[in-house]
C-alpha cells in the first residue's frame, strides 16, 4: 500500500506507510506539534458559548468553540497542579499515646558482665 501525500508540515510529497500519516518525517510531526496554537490563544473568535473561572488560578475563561470540552480548568497545566497540590495528604495524623519514648539501648547495656 503506497499513498502519495504532501506533508501537512513542510508541503513536500511523501509516501505514507499508513492512510492517516500527515507529516513526511518524524521532524516535521514534532514541529508542527510545537508550532500548533494553544487554547488559550484560540480565545476570542466567535460568540460566547459559556464563561467560568478557572478553579485553580481564577481567570475568566470563555469559550467559543463547542469542541471545547473544559469546564473547570483553563489549561491541562492549571488541572494538573490543582489535582497534585490542592488537597491534604490523606494520611491519618499520627495518634498521640501516654506510652513513653522507646529507651535505646547502648552495647555496654547488653554486654555486661
Amino acid at each position: 500500500m503506497e499513498l502519495k501525500k504532501v506533508c501537512a508540515q513542510c508541503g513536500k510529497p511523501f509516501t505514507a506507510d499508513r492512510r492517516n500519516q500527515r507529516y513526511c518525517s518524524e521532524a516535521c510531526r514534532r514541529l508542527a506539534y510545537r508550532r500548533h496554537p494553544r487554547r488559550e490563544e484560540d480565545e476570542g473568535d466567535g460568540p460566547v458559548l459559556r464563561t467560568f473561572l478557572c478553579a485553580r488560578c481564577g481567570r475568566v475563561v470563555r469559550v467559543t468553540s463547542p469542541d471545547d470540552r473544559r469546564k473547570k480548568f483553563c489549561s491541562s497545566h492549571c488541572e494538573r497542579l490543582y489535582w497534585k497540590h490542592s488537597k491534604p495528604s490523606a494520611r491519618p495524623e499520627p495518634k498521640q499515646t501516654d506510652n513513653p519514648p522507646p529507651r535505646t539501648v547502648t552495647l555496654a547495656d547488653l554486654y555486661r558482665f
